[in-house]
């Protein structure tokens, strides 16, 4: 993704989120269940998607207007084409995946990048919002 550590961190939480304080100064928590590899990386990869948009903001316009996310609509759309556009293709997982094997070489010992990927998107409603698929997602957003 191109997360620049040398302006941000990164850390647990129980409930992912990011924030920052100027795009030098971008943080970004995930969430671990030992169980669950998926809640890990999908945390990531979406707090991750505001954290390059906060990144990506000039330094010189810091304090004015122009230096600020435009809205909380535009910084959901970053993070979501990161999450399910960028994340949830087949080129990520061919480019990442042997990356991911290297700390996970037991669990993923006998999985392939292509069922890997076919795992990533798979159709499964979930009671948690951010554990829920590209396709059933919306249904969380029809109950606000």
């Amino acid at each position: 993704m191109d997360y620049d550590f040398n302006s941000g961190r990164q850390d647990l939480s129980a409930h992912p989120f990011s924030t920052h304080f100027s795009n030098e100064d971008t943080r970004v928590t995930t969430r671990i269940d030992e169980n669950n590899l998926s809640e890990m990386i999908w945390s990531c990869i979406h707090e991750g998607g505001h954290a390059l948009y906060e990144q990506g903001l000039l330094s010189k316009n810091y304090g004015l207007p122009l230096g600020e996310s435009i809205s909380l609509g535009i910084h959901e759309s970053q993070s979501r084409l990161w999450e399910n556009n960028v994340g949830r293709s087949i080129e990520y997982w061919k480019y990442n995946y042997n990356k991911l094997k290297k700390y996970f070489e037991k669990q993923l010992i006998n999985v392939s990048v292509n069922d890997f990927y076919k795992a990533c998107n798979k159709v499964k409603p979930s009671l948690i919002r951010t554990n829920a698929d590209e396709l059933t997602i919306t249904t969380y957003f029809n109950k606000i």
